[in-house]
């Protein structure tokens, strides 16, 4: 399973929908998901891929993983998985 795939079926899990439903141009407020549900959503990525990601609730807009968008979650979370990459 590629890594989007994984993503998006962590995300699809948290919000109930089918993966199928899913746009990488959907947001958390069109999945109807909260900042509980970001962190939730971020624990279970890092335990996922086995990495710590960056990313603090309180202040999402701040550096770290950005959550405004499918797409640009799935690509700072590849850009970190090919940082932690040996």
């Amino acid at each position: 399973m590629t890594a989007q795939a994984r993503i998006l079926a962590i995300v699809a899990a948290q919000c109930g929908r089918p993966v199928a439903d899913l746009r990488l141009s959907d947001t958390p407020e069109s999945l109807g998901l909260d900042s509980m549900a970001l962190v939730e959503i971020l624990f279970a990525l890092e335990e996922s891929f086995g990495v710590s990601l960056p990313f603090n609730a309180n202040t999402p807009e701040a550096e770290g993983l950005d959550f405004s968008s499918l797409a640009s979650l799935i690509a700072g979370v590849e850009a970190q998985l090919a940082a932690a990459a040996p």
